[in-house]
C-alpha cells in the first residue's frame, strides 16, 4: 500500500476547520432537537401537499396520538371537518406568493375524540434556490381560552337579551353621570329615543315631578360618590307624550357599579311603571275609607237606635206597672195573663235595644269594664237561678266549685257572658234535654263550658259565629229569634277582660261553649275597651 502525501500544513488546517464547522453544525442541531423536543407548544413541518413529516411531543400530548401514527398523515386527520377548507385555502394562497407565513385558528380533532382549539402559525421554509421546500408550523393549545372567551360570550350575549327583553326599564350611568346604555322598556318609560338619551346626563331630561327633582338628584349622586344604594317607591314623574301631558308612577332603584378592580365605574338604575298599582291602590285606599265612614255612620245609627227605642220601652213598663199594681183598676185573670206577655215581650226588646247599645259601645271604644276582685260561683249560682224559668222543661245544672279562686273582672259583664252563653244554650236545646255550666281553674286562668244537648253546629258555621249579626240559622223560617249580635258581644267582653273564647261543636250532638279569664290582676281598676 502507497503511503498517502503528506497534505501539508495547509491542507491540515483546512481540514481542522472544517472538523470544527461539522462539530459546531451538529452541537446547534442538537440544540435544535432538543429546544423542538421540550418546547411546550406543538411543532410540525409539513409537506406542500399537506403531509405531516415531524411532530414533536408537546403536539404528541396535545393530540393524544403517537408520533408513528401522525406522520405521513395529512393535517386534515385531526382537523375539524369544517376548519379543513379554510386551512387548505391559506396554504394555497401562501404557495402563490401573498406571502411567507400564515395563522388560523381552528379546531383539532384529538385521538379520543374530543374537540380542542388550537392557533395554528405556519411560515413556508424555502431551499437554497429559494423555492417552497415545507411548511413549519407552531400550534399553540387555546382550548381553555377559547372555551372561556365563548362562555363569555354567552354570558354577554344573556345579559344583552335580558338587558334588552326585561320587563323593567335600566339605564347604566358613568362616574360622569353620563348615560351610556339605555333599553328598549326604558325608552318607552321615558317616552324618547335612545339616540336622543346617550351622552346626556339624567338631570336634562328626568320626569320627576316638581318637589322630588332636587332630592332624587342628591340620592342619585350619592350612588356615584360614596356607594350607597337608593331606592323609592311609587315616585310620580310627568311625562309628554306626543304632546299630552301625564302624571305616572315609578319604583326605582338605584346601586353602584364597580369594575373589576373595585373601582366605581358607574350607577345602574331600574325602573317599573307602577302607575296601575298606584291607581289601584289609591282606589282601595278610597274604598276602606268609604267603608269605614259607612262603619261609622252604622255605630252612630244603632246608638242613635237603641237610644230611640228604649225611650218608649220606659214608657211601656211604666203603664205595665200601673196596669200591674191596679192603679188603673182591677184586671181579670186573663187581663193578668195578657199583660204578663206584653212584658215578657218588652223584655225580650229590651234585651235587643242592650245588645245594639252594648255593640255600639264596643265598636266606638266607649265601654267600661269595673273591674274589681269578683267571687265567680256567686255570680254562676245566680245566673243558673235567673235562668230556671226560661229553661222551662229543660234541665239547667251547674257544676261550679264554691272554692275557686276569685278572679279581677266586671260582675256585671261576667254575668251577661253568662247569661248570653246559657239563654243561647237553651235557645238551641230541643225539650227534655240539658244544659250544664261546669267551671274550674286551668292554670293560671279560670275555665267555664257552657254545654248543652242541641242540635249542634255545622263545620263552615263555626268561623263566623262570633260575628256581629251572625245567625247559625239564617233563614226567614228560624224559629230562634235575635240579632246575633250574643256571641260577638261575649267575645269582646272575654277579650276585654283579657281571656279568651271558644266553641266546640258536632252536628247533632250539641255543642260546648267555654271561656278562659285570667286569675292575676289588680284588684280593681276601671277601663275602656277600645
Amino acid at each position: 500500500m502507497k503511503n498517502l502525501p503528506d497534505p501539508g500544513p495547509t491542507m491540515q488546517a483546512r481540514i481542522k476547520a472544517l472538523e470544527q464547522e461539522l462539530a459546531e453544525a451538529r452541537a446547534h442541531n442538537a440544540r435544535l432537537e432538543r429546544l423542538i423536543a421540550q418546547a411546550g407548544v406543538g411543532i410540525a413541518t409539513v409537506e406542500l401537499d399537506g403531509q405531516l413529516t415531524e411532530v414533536n411531543p408537546a403536539l404528541e400530548r396535545m393530540l393524544g396520538y403517537a408520533r408513528a401514527e401522525l406522520v405521513g398523515q395529512t393535517f386534515e386527520v385531526v382537523t375539524f371537518p369544517e376548519d379543513t377548507a379554510r386551512q387548505r385555502s391559506a396554504m394555497a394562497d401562501l404557495l402563490a406568493g401573498t406571502g411567507d407565513a400564515f395563522d388560523i385558528e381552528k379546531r383539532y380533532v384529538a385521538k379520543d375524540g374530543r374537540l380542542l382549539w388550537g392557533h395554528v402559525y405556519f411560515s413556508l421554509v424555502r431551499d437554497a434556490q429559494g423555492r417552497p421546500d415545507f411548511l413549519l408550523g407552531v400550534v399553540l393549545n387555546t382550548d381553555r381560552q377559547k372555551r372561556a372567551e365563548q362562555e363569555r360570550e354567552r354570558e354577554m350575549a344573556l345579559l344583552d337579551r335580558i338587558f334588552k327583553n326585561a320587563p323593567a326599564g335600566f339605564v347604566f350611568v358613568d362616574r360622569l353621570q353620563r348615560i351610556m346604555m339605555v333599553n328598549p322598556i326604558m325608552e318607552r318609560l321615558l317616552g324618547r329615543s335612545a339616540d336622543s338619551l346617550l351622552g346626556r346626563t339624567p338631570g336634562e331630561f328626568s320626569p320627576v315631578a316638581q318637589g322630588n327633582q332636587d332630592d332624587f338628584e342628591r340620592q342619585l349622586a350619592k350612588v356615584l360618590e360614596q356607594g350607597q344604594v337608593f331606592h323609592v317607591m311609587g315616585l310620580p314623574v310627568r311625562l309628554d307624550i306626543n304632546g299630552e301631558p301625564r302624571l305616572e308612577y315609578r319604583d326605582l332603584a338605584v346601586v353602584p357599579v364597580y369594575g373589576d378592580d373595585d373601582v366605581l365605574t358607574g350607577s345602574l338604575a331600574m325602573v317599573i311603571d307602577v302607575s296601575a298599582r298606584v291607581d289601584k291602590e289609591r282606589l282601595q285606599a278610597e274604598l276602606i275609607e268609604s267603608l269605614r265612614a259607612l262603619d261609622r255612620a252604622k255605630d252612630d245609627f244603632l246608638a242613635v237606635l237603641g237610644h230611640e227605642l228604649r225611650t218608649p220601652l220606659n214608657g211601656v213598663y211604666g203603664f205595665i206597672s200601673i196596669l200591674q199594681d191596679g192603679l188603673a183598676g182591677g184586671l181579670t185573670a186573663g187581663q193578668q195573663d195578657l199583660l204578663a206577655k206584653v212584658a215578657a215581650s218588652a223584655d225580650r226588646m229590651l234585651a235587643v235595644v242592650n245588645d245594639l247599645l252594648d255593640m255600639s259601645r264596643i265598636q266606638t271604644g266607649k265601654l267600661v269594664l269595673d273591674l274589681r276582685t269578683v267571687d265567680f260561683a256567686e255570680i254562676a249560682r245566680a245566673v243558673v237561678a235567673g235562668q230556671q224559668v226560661a229553661a222551662g222543661r229543660l234541665r239547667l245544672t251547674s257544676d261550679v266549685p264554691d272554692d275557686l279562686p276569685v278572679v279581677v273582672a266586671d260582675e256585671q259583664r261576667v254575668a251577661q257572658i253568662l247569661t248570653n252563653l246559657i239563654g243561647n244554650a237553651i235557645k238551641f236545646t230541643r225539650p227534655g234535654g240539658s244544659v250544664h255550666l261546669w267551671a274550674k281553674v286551668a292554670g293560671d286562668a279560670l275555665r267555664v263550658e257552657v254545654r248543652d244537648e242541641g242540635t249542634g253546629i255545622a263545620p263552615e258555621a263555626i268561623p263566623t259565629l262570633f260575628h256581629p249579626f251572625s245567625q247559625v240559622d239564617g233563614s226567614a223560617t228560624r224559629t230562634a229569634g235575635g240579632l246575633g249580635l250574643g256571641l260577638a258581644i261575649v267575645k269582646s267582653l272575654v277579650q276585654a277582660h283579657g281571656g279568651q273564647v271558644g266553641v266546640e261543636s258536632e252536628p247533632g250532638r250539641g255543642s260546648t261553649f267555654w271561656f278562659e279569664l285570667p286569675l292575676a290582676g289588680p284588684p280593681h281598676q276601671t277601663i275602656t275597651v277600645p
